[in-house]
């Protein structure tokens, strides 16, 4: 097997340098130490080191892969690997996989395998096939390493790769799993054996990346004084994302553009502010991503002190009802998705102070309901 087109390759680092590709000081989103491990190691071994925005199904071994007769001690491996190439040990189900997967929020970009960190018998693998997956079941080839064939059981450190120019594992969205697959072949006997682990308690495996969440607000709120209006906000994250527009109105419903704000690009979070000298009763922030994706704020109102607003049950399934001061006229409820769409709007009747609205037709997730009682305006979360 070939390296994927333009992946950087991988082998013996040249003399004299260390971090061939710049590895050194990048963040370990996964990695496995598998010292103290005994009777060829646990299957479906966690890693010790697990970003807490990602899971693992842990290190594991394929079906035929032999953990009969006497182990290494503080290794994690098997014997009976192909005699002939990869892709018989693949057919055989004669492999390692160890994986990881981003949660419903994170997104992550694998940028590289830290050393690897081996012990073979002189009977055991020579190569060792990498490859990825992103549905569990198509693999494409990454890397093959390769080692001299040992006079006797030797340790061995397979060169850090680069994983930058493979597309699929840059930018991996939510809810994914990556799942990493080692083929080991080349053998001389059944009996021969290959382990991760070199007797030493260090990390054997090291997956390299980042993980990316998306910006969020962590507080809003907008004051009136000598004709001009102060809108604040602050951020609980910014990683991935390019500038915040500032958005009024004077319903509530309908918005205009009021200006932007650059981000600062800071990843635990900063504080903004923007001045509107003409002023409105209604603002929120747009938050846009540097793909162009986009998401809105609360809507805030500076007209007058906001409303108290209750909803249940919330959790909902069918119905969902508001507790709201006293309507006048022009008063309503919107029901809008995360991102801002309006999915639906009910008029609060004259002289109400509670406003039942089904949403039975929504989908599974997480909405925002404006409730407008003729004068101001509030925001309030529920899921459905």
């Amino acid at each position: 097997a070939t390296p994927i087109s333009g992946a950087p390759i991988a082998g013996a680092t040249p003399a004299g340098i260390t971090d061939p590709f710049g590895l050194a000081g990048a963040s370990q989103v996964a990695a496995w130490n598998v010292y103290g491990d005994t009777a060829w190691g646990a299957q479906g071994k966690v890693p010790g080191i697990l970003d807490a925005n990602l899971t693992s199904e842990g290190l594991k071994r394929g079906d035929s892969v032999r953990i009969s007769g006497t182990a290494g001690k503080n290794l994690w491996g098997g014997s009976y690997w192909s005699f002939g190439t990869a892709q018989q040990g693949i057919d055989s189900l004669r492999y390692i996989t160890f994986s990881v997967a981003t949660n419903s929020s994170a997104t992550v970009s694998l940028t590289g395998l830290d050393t690897l960190r081996i012990r073979t018998t002189k009977t055991g693998p020579i190569s060792f096939l990498l490859q990825y997956s992103i549905n569990g079941s198509s693999f494409s080839d990454i890397y093959t390493y390769t080692i001299t064939r040992p006079t006797a059981t030797t340790n061995s450190a397979l060169a850090p790769l680069s994983l930058t120019n493979v597309a699929g594992l840059q930018n991996v969205p939510p809810s994914t799993n990556v799942t990493f697959r080692l083929v080991p072949y080349g053998t001389t006997s059944t009996s021969g054996a290959f382990y991760f682990g070199n007797q030493a308690s260090t990390n054997h495996i090291a997956i390299i990346g980042s993980v990316t969440l998306p910006v969020s607000i962590a507080s809003i709120k907008a004051v009136t004084a000598v004709g001009k209006t102060t809108i604040n906000w602050s951020t609980g994250s910014e990683l991935n994302f390019s500038y915040f527009t500032v958005e009024k109105s004077t319903n509530g419903n309908t918005f205009t553009e009021a200006g932007w704000v650059a981000s600062r690009g800071i990843a635990t979070g900063s504080s903004y502010s923007f001045v509107d000298l003409s002023g409105a009763k209604y603002y929120r922030v747009k938050i846009i991503d540097k793909d162009g994706s986009f998401k809105y704020s609360q809507i805030i109102s500076v007209a007058a002190k906001a409303i108290q607003v209750s909803a249940f049950p919330n959790p909902v399934v069918n119905s969902l009802s508001f507790t709201h001061g006293v309507a006048t006229s022009g008063g309503f409820v919107k029901i809008t998705s995360i991102d801002g769409r309006t999915l639906s709007l009910k008029k609060v009747e004259v002289g109400a102070s509670k406003t039942t609205v089904d949403v039975a037709s929504l989908k599974k997730g997480a909405y925002v309901a404006v409730v407008n009682d003729g004068n101001t305006s509030s925001s309030i979360s529920f899921v459905k």
